[in-house]
Order: C-alpha cells, then sequence, then structure tokens
C-alpha cells in the first residue's frame, strides 16, 4: 500500500506562492530523482489541498510539471465540500465544481471546521458519500481535544466519532485521517506508541462495527508533522500516511516529508 502523502494549505496561499512551491518542489524532485535508484511501486501518492480559489489555476500548474516528472507527481485537492451537488447554498462549494476543476481528493470534517462551523459527524458523513458519489475521495478527519485525551476518554471519543463520521461510507475508497486537535499547529506530537496504538484502534473499530477488511483501511496522522519527525510516523506499522498542515507550505519541505516514507 503506498503512502499518502497530503498537505492542508487552510487560508494560506496565492499565484505567485503557488508557483514557487511547484518551483521548489519539482527543482527537490529531479535532485533526488538523479541521485537515488527508485521503485515506481513505493512513490508515495502525494496532493495538496488548498483554498478553492485557486484549484483551478493550481492544476494547471500541476499539470505541466507533473507532464516533465518521472516518478513524483503532485495531486490537487479541496479543503472541504458541500453535501448537495448544487442549489441554494450561498458561498459554499459543490464537490461537482470540484470535479470538474480536477479536484481528486478532499478533506471532511476538519476539526477548525467542526469548532468555528460546528460540524457534526453525521453532516461530515453526507460530505463524505457526497465526493464519493462524484469520484472523489474524501479525507475524513477526526481527532480528540486535550482534555477528552488527560480524561482517559479518548478512545471512547475517536470510536464512536469515525463510527459516526463514515456512517454509509464506502470504506475501501476514503480515508480516515487521525488529527489530534491538541497537537495541531502547537508543535507537540503524541508519542510513537500513542500514534500507533490509536490508528490501530480505529482500523479495528471499523473492522468490528462496519465488517471493514483492516489490510484496506487507510488511516493517516496528522498533528505537528514535519519533516524532523515525518521518518518515524510513516514507518509506524498502522500508519498508511500524514496530513500535513503548515509544514506543506513549503515545496522543500513537504518533499522532504514525502520522501521519508521511502
Amino acid at each position: 500500500m503506498k503512502a499518502i502523502i497530503s498537505g492542508n494549505w487552510k487560508m494560506n496561499g496565492s499565484k505567485s506562492q503557488i508557483v514557487e512551491w511547484f518551483e521548489s518542489f519539482f527543482n527537490a524532485v529531479r535532485e533526488y530523482e538523479n541521485s537515488n535508484v527508485l521503485d515506481r511501486e513505493k512513490i508515495p501518492e502525494v496532493l495538496i489541498c488548498i483554498p478553492d480559489i485557486f484549484i483551478d489555476y493550481a492544476n494547471e500548474i500541476a499539470n505541466e510539471y507533473n507532464n516533465k516528472s518521472n516518478l513524483f507527481k503532485v495531486l490537487i485537492g479541496a479543503e472541504d465540500c458541500h453535501y448537495e451537488e448544487s442549489g441554494a447554498y450561498t458561498g459554499n462549494t459543490s464537490v461537482a465544481f470540484l470535479k470538474e476543476f480536477g479536484c481528486t481528493y478532499v478533506i471532511v470534517g476538519h476539526s477548525e471546521r467542526r469548532k468555528f462551523q460546528l460540524e457534526s459527524d453525521e453532516l461530515v458523513a453526507k460530505k463524505a458519500r457526497k465526493a464519493l458519489d462524484t469520484g472523489l475521495i474524501p479525507l475524513v478527519c477526526i481527532g480528540e481535544s486535550l482534555e477528552v485525551r488527560e480524561a482517559g476518554d479518548h478512545f471512547k471519543h475517536i470510536g464512536q466519532q469515525v463510527i459516526q463520521s463514515t456512517e454509509g461510507v464506502d470504506l475501501t475508497k476514503a480515508i480516515i485521517a487521525y488529527e489530534p486537535i491538541w497537537a495541531i499547529g502547537t508543535g507537540k506530537v503524541p508519542s510513537e506508541n500513542d500514534i500507533n496504538e490509536m490508528c490501530n484502534y480505529i482500523k479495528d473499530a471499523l473492522v468490528k462495527i462496519k465488517g471493514a477488511n483492516k489490510k484496506t483501511l487507510r488511516v493517516v496522522y496528522g498533528g505537528s508533522v514535519k519533516s524532523s519527525n515525518s521518518n518515524t510516523i510513516l514507518h509506524m506499522e498502522q500508519v498508511n500516511g500524514v496530513l500535513v498542515g503548515g509544514g506543506s507550505l513549503n515545496g522543500d519541505e513537504f518533499f522532504k516529508i514525502a520522501i521519508s516514507s521511502l
């Protein structure tokens, strides 16, 4: 199973930054490919999820660079979507729009949307189902607060959240992104055992409750991931990739994270 190296730019970026990012990323790609013998089957799936307004432009730049690259390609994803394909939903973005502009992935249920837009597990599941119906792959985010973790209720909380947030979702296609809220943008990273244990727990819960195949389930970790710790995280037995925040804004840094999966 290929590792998934995904970035979430959040409300950051510009056209010039996108150009700079791709130049930096693919300069690093060329240098690395010229000095290493690589197995195509092990090259990770690389994507950046960016603000909707830049998706079309970023896809144009991505296609230009991807066509020149031998092994590494960069896909473009979105940071959110609506659960309806069209309608009177002012200011929202339909999965049909995302698909038309070349998106392949979409993040749903990020902790910031759960907090600031009060999104429920049920709403997240609706978004994930709509994404799959349209041919996009959803990264379904789940995670516990520091209060929940310190109270010792993290397994119960995550178990309920992942089951409810994937109601009716095809787990052979969707990706689960475990992001402990207390580790996002704080520089705090759970221990190796904490990360591996929780990712394993998530998989076991989906196997037990939903009859999923553990071998095909994909769970990625997010929360203060950077090149200095990504090698350790990406080689944990139960971790299938990473969802990177601030570390994804720099192309060279993001490439270092990507190759740490090899």
